[in-house]
């Protein structure tokens, strides 16, 4: 650890104090989240890429990974400018792709047997139905960009294409899920954790009280409380009883959660 080093928490409030109060706002808790991930108290030269690495796995899951992880690479661009770190680290946070989001036939096979809620399964109906109305836009953004007959650097054209191509594979995914998908509610007269209930933890760690309602990995949302059951702290509390204590592993350290709600 250099002389000059700072602590993440100190440097995300430097970051913080750049950004007016609507940016502030809208980054706030995809930053907060990374801090917890990392620790308030790490230095930022002790972080790894490997630790950016797995942080990056570990949203990949959620429903638009590439939004949960803007603000921390721009957090990590900040510090580059300002000299706190002499390389941007945010080069080492990626979304992974998971399997099933470029063919059919993976994505059949991965939503075989998902489970979700039944207000999950409405929310991604309507996903599927507003991806699809979206089709004639894109068709036409294609054919005003293939206008311009210098396809050798026609990036508008490029990206348009690239859109198409990720509307499709969601909308093929989406088709799977709904065609395929098991609905599967909390029940009542078992106390046990799963899928459907929500939940009322205590982050014992971090002195903190978090709400969520555990979900499929297809509508986990953090922003909006809905935890994946097969995410780590999902995966902790399943099975679980009001009043017990899980521990979650993180890259520096294990996390406590006292369940303190669940039905």
């Amino acid at each position: 650890m250099s002389e000059n080093s700072i602590t993440i928490a100190k440097a995300m409030a430097q970051y913080l104090a750049t950004l007016d109060a609507d940016e502030k706002r809208k980054q706030q808790q995809d930053l907060n989240r990374f801090t917890r991930w990392c620790g308030a108290s790490i230095y930022i030269d002790q972080i790894k890429a490997v630790e950016l690495e797995n942080y990056g796995g570990h949203v990949s899951d959620q429903n638009d990974p590439l939004e949960k992880i803007r603000p921390v690479k721009a957090f990590f661009s900040y510090i580059k400018k300002a000299k706190i770190t002499e390389i941007n680290l945010g080069v080492h946070i990626r979304v992974k792709k998971t399997p099933g989001r470029h063919t059919v036939k993976k994505s059949s096979k991965k939503v075989a047997t998902i489970r979700l809620t039944q207000q999950g399964l409405e929310e991604l109906k309507g996903e599927l139905e507003k991806l699809i109305a979206e089709r004639p836009h894109i068709a036409e953004t294609i054919r005003l960009a293939a206008a311009d007959k210098d396809f050798r650097e026609n990036a508008p054209l490029d990206a348009a294409k690239d859109h198409q191509g990720q509307v499709e594979a969601r909308i093929r995914d989406l088709e799977a899920i709904v065609r395929t998908g098991i609905v599967i509610e909390g029940g009542k007269g078992d106390n046990r954790i799963k899928l459907g209930m929500a939940v009322t933890l205590f982050d014992i760690t971090h002195n903190e009280q978090l709400c969520y309602k555990l979900v499929g990995p297809s509508e986990a949302n953090l922003a909006r409380g809905k935890l994946s059951v097969e995410s780590p702290i999902g995966t902790a509390l399943v099975g679980r009883t009001k009043g017990e204590v899980v521990q979650v592993k993180a890259p520096m350290g294990k996390i406590e959660y006292r369940i303190d709600e669940a039905g």
